[in-house]
This record gives C-alpha cells, sequence and structure tokens, in this order.
C-alpha cells in the first residue's frame, strides 16, 4: 500500500512463492510487481488472507467497503466481489484476526468493534463498557485476539485485550451478538469514581433543520 495524502492510495501486489523457504523478498524476473490500483482519487487498503487479496475502499462507497478478489485477477476491476457492504456507520479501519475481520466502525458518534467471517457473515461485536472511542486497534493474525484502546466522558483511557470465542457466534433476531467482554490491560487512575457517571445522548434540530448530537454526562440517580 502506498498512501498519497488523505485521498488517493495505489496498491501493488507481489507473488512472494508458495513455499516458506526461498520466498523472494524484492520483485525479479519471475515475481513481478502487480499493480492492483494506482493513480486513482480513492483509498485503498488491500491484504492478503487464505489466498484472497482483500481490498478495503471508499471507491464508489463513501462510508466504505470492504472487496475481495483472485489474486491472479487481481488487475481485473470486474473480478472483485462485495465481501462486507457499506453500511450506515463509517468503517474507520480494519484488522485480520485469525479468521476474523474486525472493523472499527463510526455510527452514531460512537465506536464499534464489529466482527466478521472471512467471508464478510457477521458474527457480532465486541462489547465495550460505554458509548465512547476507539483510537487504536491491532490483532494478532494467529490467535485473532484484539488489542484497542477505549476512553469516553466516564470512563479512564484504558487498554482493552479480546480473545475470540472458540465457538462462532450465532445472530440472533436483527440485532448483531454480543462475542463477550475483553480484559482490561492497562487503565489510567483518575482521582474520582467514576462508575456514579452515566452519559446518555440525544438528537436536537439546529436552525435549518439539520441534526445534532447532544452528549449528557449527568449522575446515574438523575431524573430527567
Amino acid at each position: 500500500n502506498v498512501f498519497r495524502g488523505w485521498s488517493q492510495s495505489d496498491v501493488f501486489l507481489l507473488d512472494r512463492g508458495a513455499r516458506a523457504r526461498g520466498r523472494v523478498v524484492a520483485p525479479d524476473d519471475a515475481h513481478a510487481l502487480v499493480t492492483v490500483t494506482a493513480g486513482q482519487d480513492h483509498l485503498y487498503d488491500g491484504r492478503v488472507r487464505a489466498g484472497r487479496l482483500l481490498l478495503l475502499t471508499n471507491e464508489g462507497a463513501p462510508r466504505y467497503q470492504l472487496l475481495g478478489i483472485d489474486p491472479a485477477r487481481a488487475v481485473d476491476p470486474a473480478a472483485r466481489t462485495v465481501v462486507i457492504p457499506e453500511g450506515a456507520g463509517t468503517i474507520d479501519g480494519w484488522e485480520i484476526a485469525g479468521s476474523r475481520l474486525v472493523l472499527h466502525v463510526l455510527s452514531d458518534v460512537r465506536s464499534h468493534l464489529v466482527v466478521h467471517g472471512l467471508d464478510g457473515a457477521l458474527e457480532g461485536e465486541i462489547e465495550l463498557p460505554g458509548r465512547g472511542s476507539v483510537s487504536s486497534f491491532d490483532a494478532e493474525l494467529e490467535s485473532g485476539r484484539v488489542l484497542f484502546d477505549f476512553s469516553s466522558y466516564v470512563h479512564a483511557p484504558s487498554v482493552r485485550l479480546w480473545t475470540p470465542p472458540r465457538r462462532r457466534a450465532r445472530r440472533s433476531g436483527a440485532g448483531a451478538a454480543t462475542l463477550g467482554a475483553p480484559t482490561t490491560v492497562a487503565e489510567v487512575d483518575v482521582p474520582a469514581d467514576l462508575s456514579a457517571l452515566e452519559v446518555s445522548q440525544d438528537s436536537v434540530a439546529s436552525a435549518d433543520g439539520t441534526p445534532i448530537n447532544v452528549y449528557w454526562v449527568h449522575r446515574r440517580d438523575l431524573v430527567r
């Protein structure tokens, strides 16, 4: 991936060889560097997993979508298929976590860590402490564990670790399943009892009718 500012990126693919021993580290006569996409006014982020090239892009999807393609046909845009379509929220980042895909989705002015199978099937969400923000996260490719930070108006900044369940979750009804709470690795010690507070969210209309999200930080026992 070659990023050219905030509005353009290029993706190149190098076949290093099927066997771990003797894999090349740079293009040569037998291993050409293939241009997947270049010079377009869109953002692309490409990664390979399980013999498939995955592309996160905002081309044709302002809130981003994830595409899949056979590496042997990487130069053919017509060969791309939608793995995870554009949704109501914006995909702000993604990681490959073992046999799963974890997406950081911004929706309703809050972070969500949404888990899909490699085929795009929705499994659910990693349980977060509440309304708040994830500013960075990473995943182990083999174990599937996910490490991320979290903070909010009523949660001290912390680092948390999520371990995927052995059995895949099955969705029940229209909502996404909750895939369990992560463990807290580290948390900033604050000289206040934040557990007595909570955050509520409302939407108010501006003068021109545009909805504006408003947060209320208040005591849990406050009667509104």
